[in-house]
């Protein structure tokens, strides 16, 4: 039998965002399997966490869904009404056969967020990340709250080491215009030895 290639320990290798994007391209139809073996656990903390501050007939953004891990999590902690962002085609096409999203924003690498939509809720596991997607995407993604919105993003372990991560969030919560309401570190990918921080921020009225 032929061994499936292993493609987690390469995300953490590469910088440039395109090299970033063709891994994941050729990632896609192995993508679940691998992390499930790692005992991926960063999708239903987060899934779990936002649920504590939105009613689950809210309607959320899976932001950078991947394969619909993510969005498999929030179904399962109730969320009824998941719409979906991915700018990876071969991950969206296998994230849309799952049957979990009412609906995919097109979005891609220069447009990460859908155009003048806003939402109550955004849910964000892993792409805001070292080996995913840019500090600047942390920004963006609290931009596209509606006022009293709520957003819940992980940082795993590698990217908590990074500073220009750290700087974002520094920044973010210098602003004044969102507060911090949760923040817990726990299980990541277990079999690895690695952990999250997810966060839940909410956007402030003034």
């Amino acid at each position: 039998m032929k061994t499936k290639k292993k493609f987690f320990s390469a995300a953490y290798k590469i910088s440039k965002q395109e090299d970033i994007d063709s891994l994941y391209t050729d990632w896609a139809h192995t993508y679940d399997d691998e992390l499930k073996e790692m005992g991926y656990q960063s999708p239903i903390r987060c899934a779990s966490a936002l649920a504590k501050f939105v009613s689950l007939e809210t309607p959320v953004l899976d932001f950078g869904c991947g394969t619909g891990l993510s969005g498999q999590a929030l179904k399962r902690v109730g969320f009824q009404t998941i719409f979906g962002t991915e700018i990876n085609t071969n991950m969206k096409e296998i994230a849309q056969k799952k049957g979990i999203y009412n609906e995919f924003y097109h979005t891609d690498k220069d447009i990460p967020f859908p155009v003048n939509a806003q939402f109550d809720g955004i849910c964000a596991v892993g792409v805001i990340s070292s080996g995913a997607g840019p500090p600047s995407l942390l920004q963006q993604s609290l931009n596209s709250l509606n006022k009293d919105g709520f957003i819940c993003f992980s940082y795993n372990d590698h990217t908590l080491s990074v500073s220009a991560y750290m700087d974002a969030l520094i920044d973010v919560k210098k602003s004044g215009h969102f507060k911090e309401v949760f923040c817990a570190y726990g299980d990541h990918l277990p079999t690895k030895g690695l952990g999250s921080t997810v966060y839940v921020f909410q956007k402030q009225k003034s």
